[in-house]
């Protein structure tokens, strides 16, 4: 289709443009008319964001230590607590930079995400330091990467562990047999059993989809295809084994914003962000098209207003967030000439394992080939035997490290990178 505008009954970008809401008007005019974030009239809206409409009556009620409501209900206080601001801000396209904001990220680090794995947690674990270990879930992991990475975070290496979880834990099962075992699979059986949830799928998708296409490992890429193969099996919004059937009709009352829940507006969002065009999204694609009104506006038809801090827009009447999430959704399924999720989803063949590097020659030594990406193991460093395996060496450190983390190759670069930065001479990492 040359001209994707035509499946609209009007053209709402004039509407979409008006000045009330500077979130919407800076992002209609990089995302739909395509202007350049330095344009004056973007930078004009952006910075606009942080002075008028909702951010700043967020930001007005954000507690002095970063925190929204009471500090240890971040999550459980649905939907004024400290996770839910941050997701509204993050979908706002707040700034990232403003100190209030930053706040608000380190406190959830601090809070929520558990130390051992990398992934976010619905309480504080009060003996030892951030979330629990036990209630890290798939959602609020997604939710918060995904957060963090629209605020700036991609190379903080806490962002990283939280995208190395969902590329390490996170599942798209479809009816297995036998439900995955152990940590942290036992305890949520709704979150995981036989049919991975589908919310916690998409959340996953929607973090990983915020990595630059040149920044993504191996394991991001091989996720992301897994997930979106699972998404389209799925047909965006039906059951996989009986496609004629919705599997949740309220995925077809779209909402903004959406918190932990999902949409069919939503999941083909991040689709086409991904460069999908497939058959099995026609169907929702149609839904989408048929629910504008004759304005080629689209209605807010679901809602937590009343439970947030700052009310969203009003139930039932024509959406500004709803009609432009339609608009970029549209605009890049009716640009895309095939299907590009293959292309979008290249990542460099270049695995890194096991090696020792020095600050001297800033470059890896014996280095070794891993699919599922190195271990790191800190810790204070009195030496290291060596022996070969192969063609391979591994490096054991002679006294015993803290913990060991899994991470993706993303994250052993930007580790590596910053350990030489702070003038070590050696640092010592090890495949198993």
């Amino acid at each position: 289709m040359s001209d994707w505008r035509s499946v609209l009954k009007a053209d709402p970008t004039e509407w979409l443009l008006e000045a009330d809401n500077p979130s919407v008007r800076y992002l209609t005019l990089t995302d739909i008319l395509d202007r350049p974030a330095s344009d004056p009239e973007a930078a004009e809206a952006k910075a606009g964001i942080m002075t008028r409409g909702v951010v700043p009556q967020i930001l007005a009620k954000q507690a002095e230590g970063g925190y929204w409501d009471r500090p240890e209900k971040l999550y459980t206080a649905k939907y004024k607590g400290t996770v839910w601001q941050l997701i509204i801000l993050a979908e706002l396209s707040a700034n990232g930079e403003d100190a209030r904001i930053r706040r608000a990220c380190e406190f959830l680090m601090e809070h929520s995400q558990d130390r051992e794995s990398g992934g976010f947690s619905q309480h504080h674990a009060a003996k030892t330091g951030g979330g629990r270990h036990s209630e890290v879930i798939p959602c609020l992991t997604g939710n918060m990467v995904w957060s963090l990475l629209k605020f700036g975070y991609l190379n903080d290496d806490r962002a990283q562990l939280g995208i190395d979880w969902i590329a390490t834990y996170q599942r798209f099962d479809d009816g297995v047999e036998e439900p995955p075992q152990g940590w942290p699979y036992d305890k949520y059986e709704i979150c995981w059993g036989k049919h991975t949830c589908h919310m916690g799928a998409v959340k996953a998708l929607k973090a990983l989809s915020e990595i630059p296409e040149d920044e993504r490992s191996e394991d991001v890429v091989r996720t992301l295809e897994e997930g979106v193969e699972y998404i389209l099996k799925h047909h965006v919004h039906k059951r996989s084994h009986d496609p004629s059937r919705v599997s949740k009709p309220g995925w077809l009352r779209f909402g903004f914003p959406l918190m932990y829940q999902t949409d069919a507006l939503e999941i083909l969002g991040i689709l086409t962000k991904l460069g999908c065009k497939d058959e099995r999204m026609q169907e929702a694609i149609d839904a989408l098209v048929s629910r504008q009104d004759s304005h080629g506006k689209w209605r807010l038809a679901n809602t937590f207003n009343g439970r947030f801090q700052v009310d969203i827009e009003d139930k039932g009447e024509p959406s500004k967030w709803i009609t432009l999430s339609a608009l970029r959704v549209l605009k890049r399924y009716f640009g895309q000439t095939r299907n590009d999720t293959a292309k979008t989803m290249t990542t460099s063949s270049e695995l890194f394992g096991a090696g020792v590097c020095t600050s001297d020659s800033k470059r890896l030594e014996h280095v070794s080939c891993r699919p599922k990406g190195p271990r790191i193991l800190p810790g204070k460093r009195h030496g290291n035997t060596e022996k070969n395996v192969g063609n391979v060496k591994k490096f054991r450190l002679t006294t015993a490290p803290a913990r060991c983390i899994r991470m993706s190759t993303t994250t052993f670069r930007v580790l590596l990178r910053r350990r030489l930065d702070k003038g070590e001479r050696q640092c010592t990492f090890l495949t198993f």
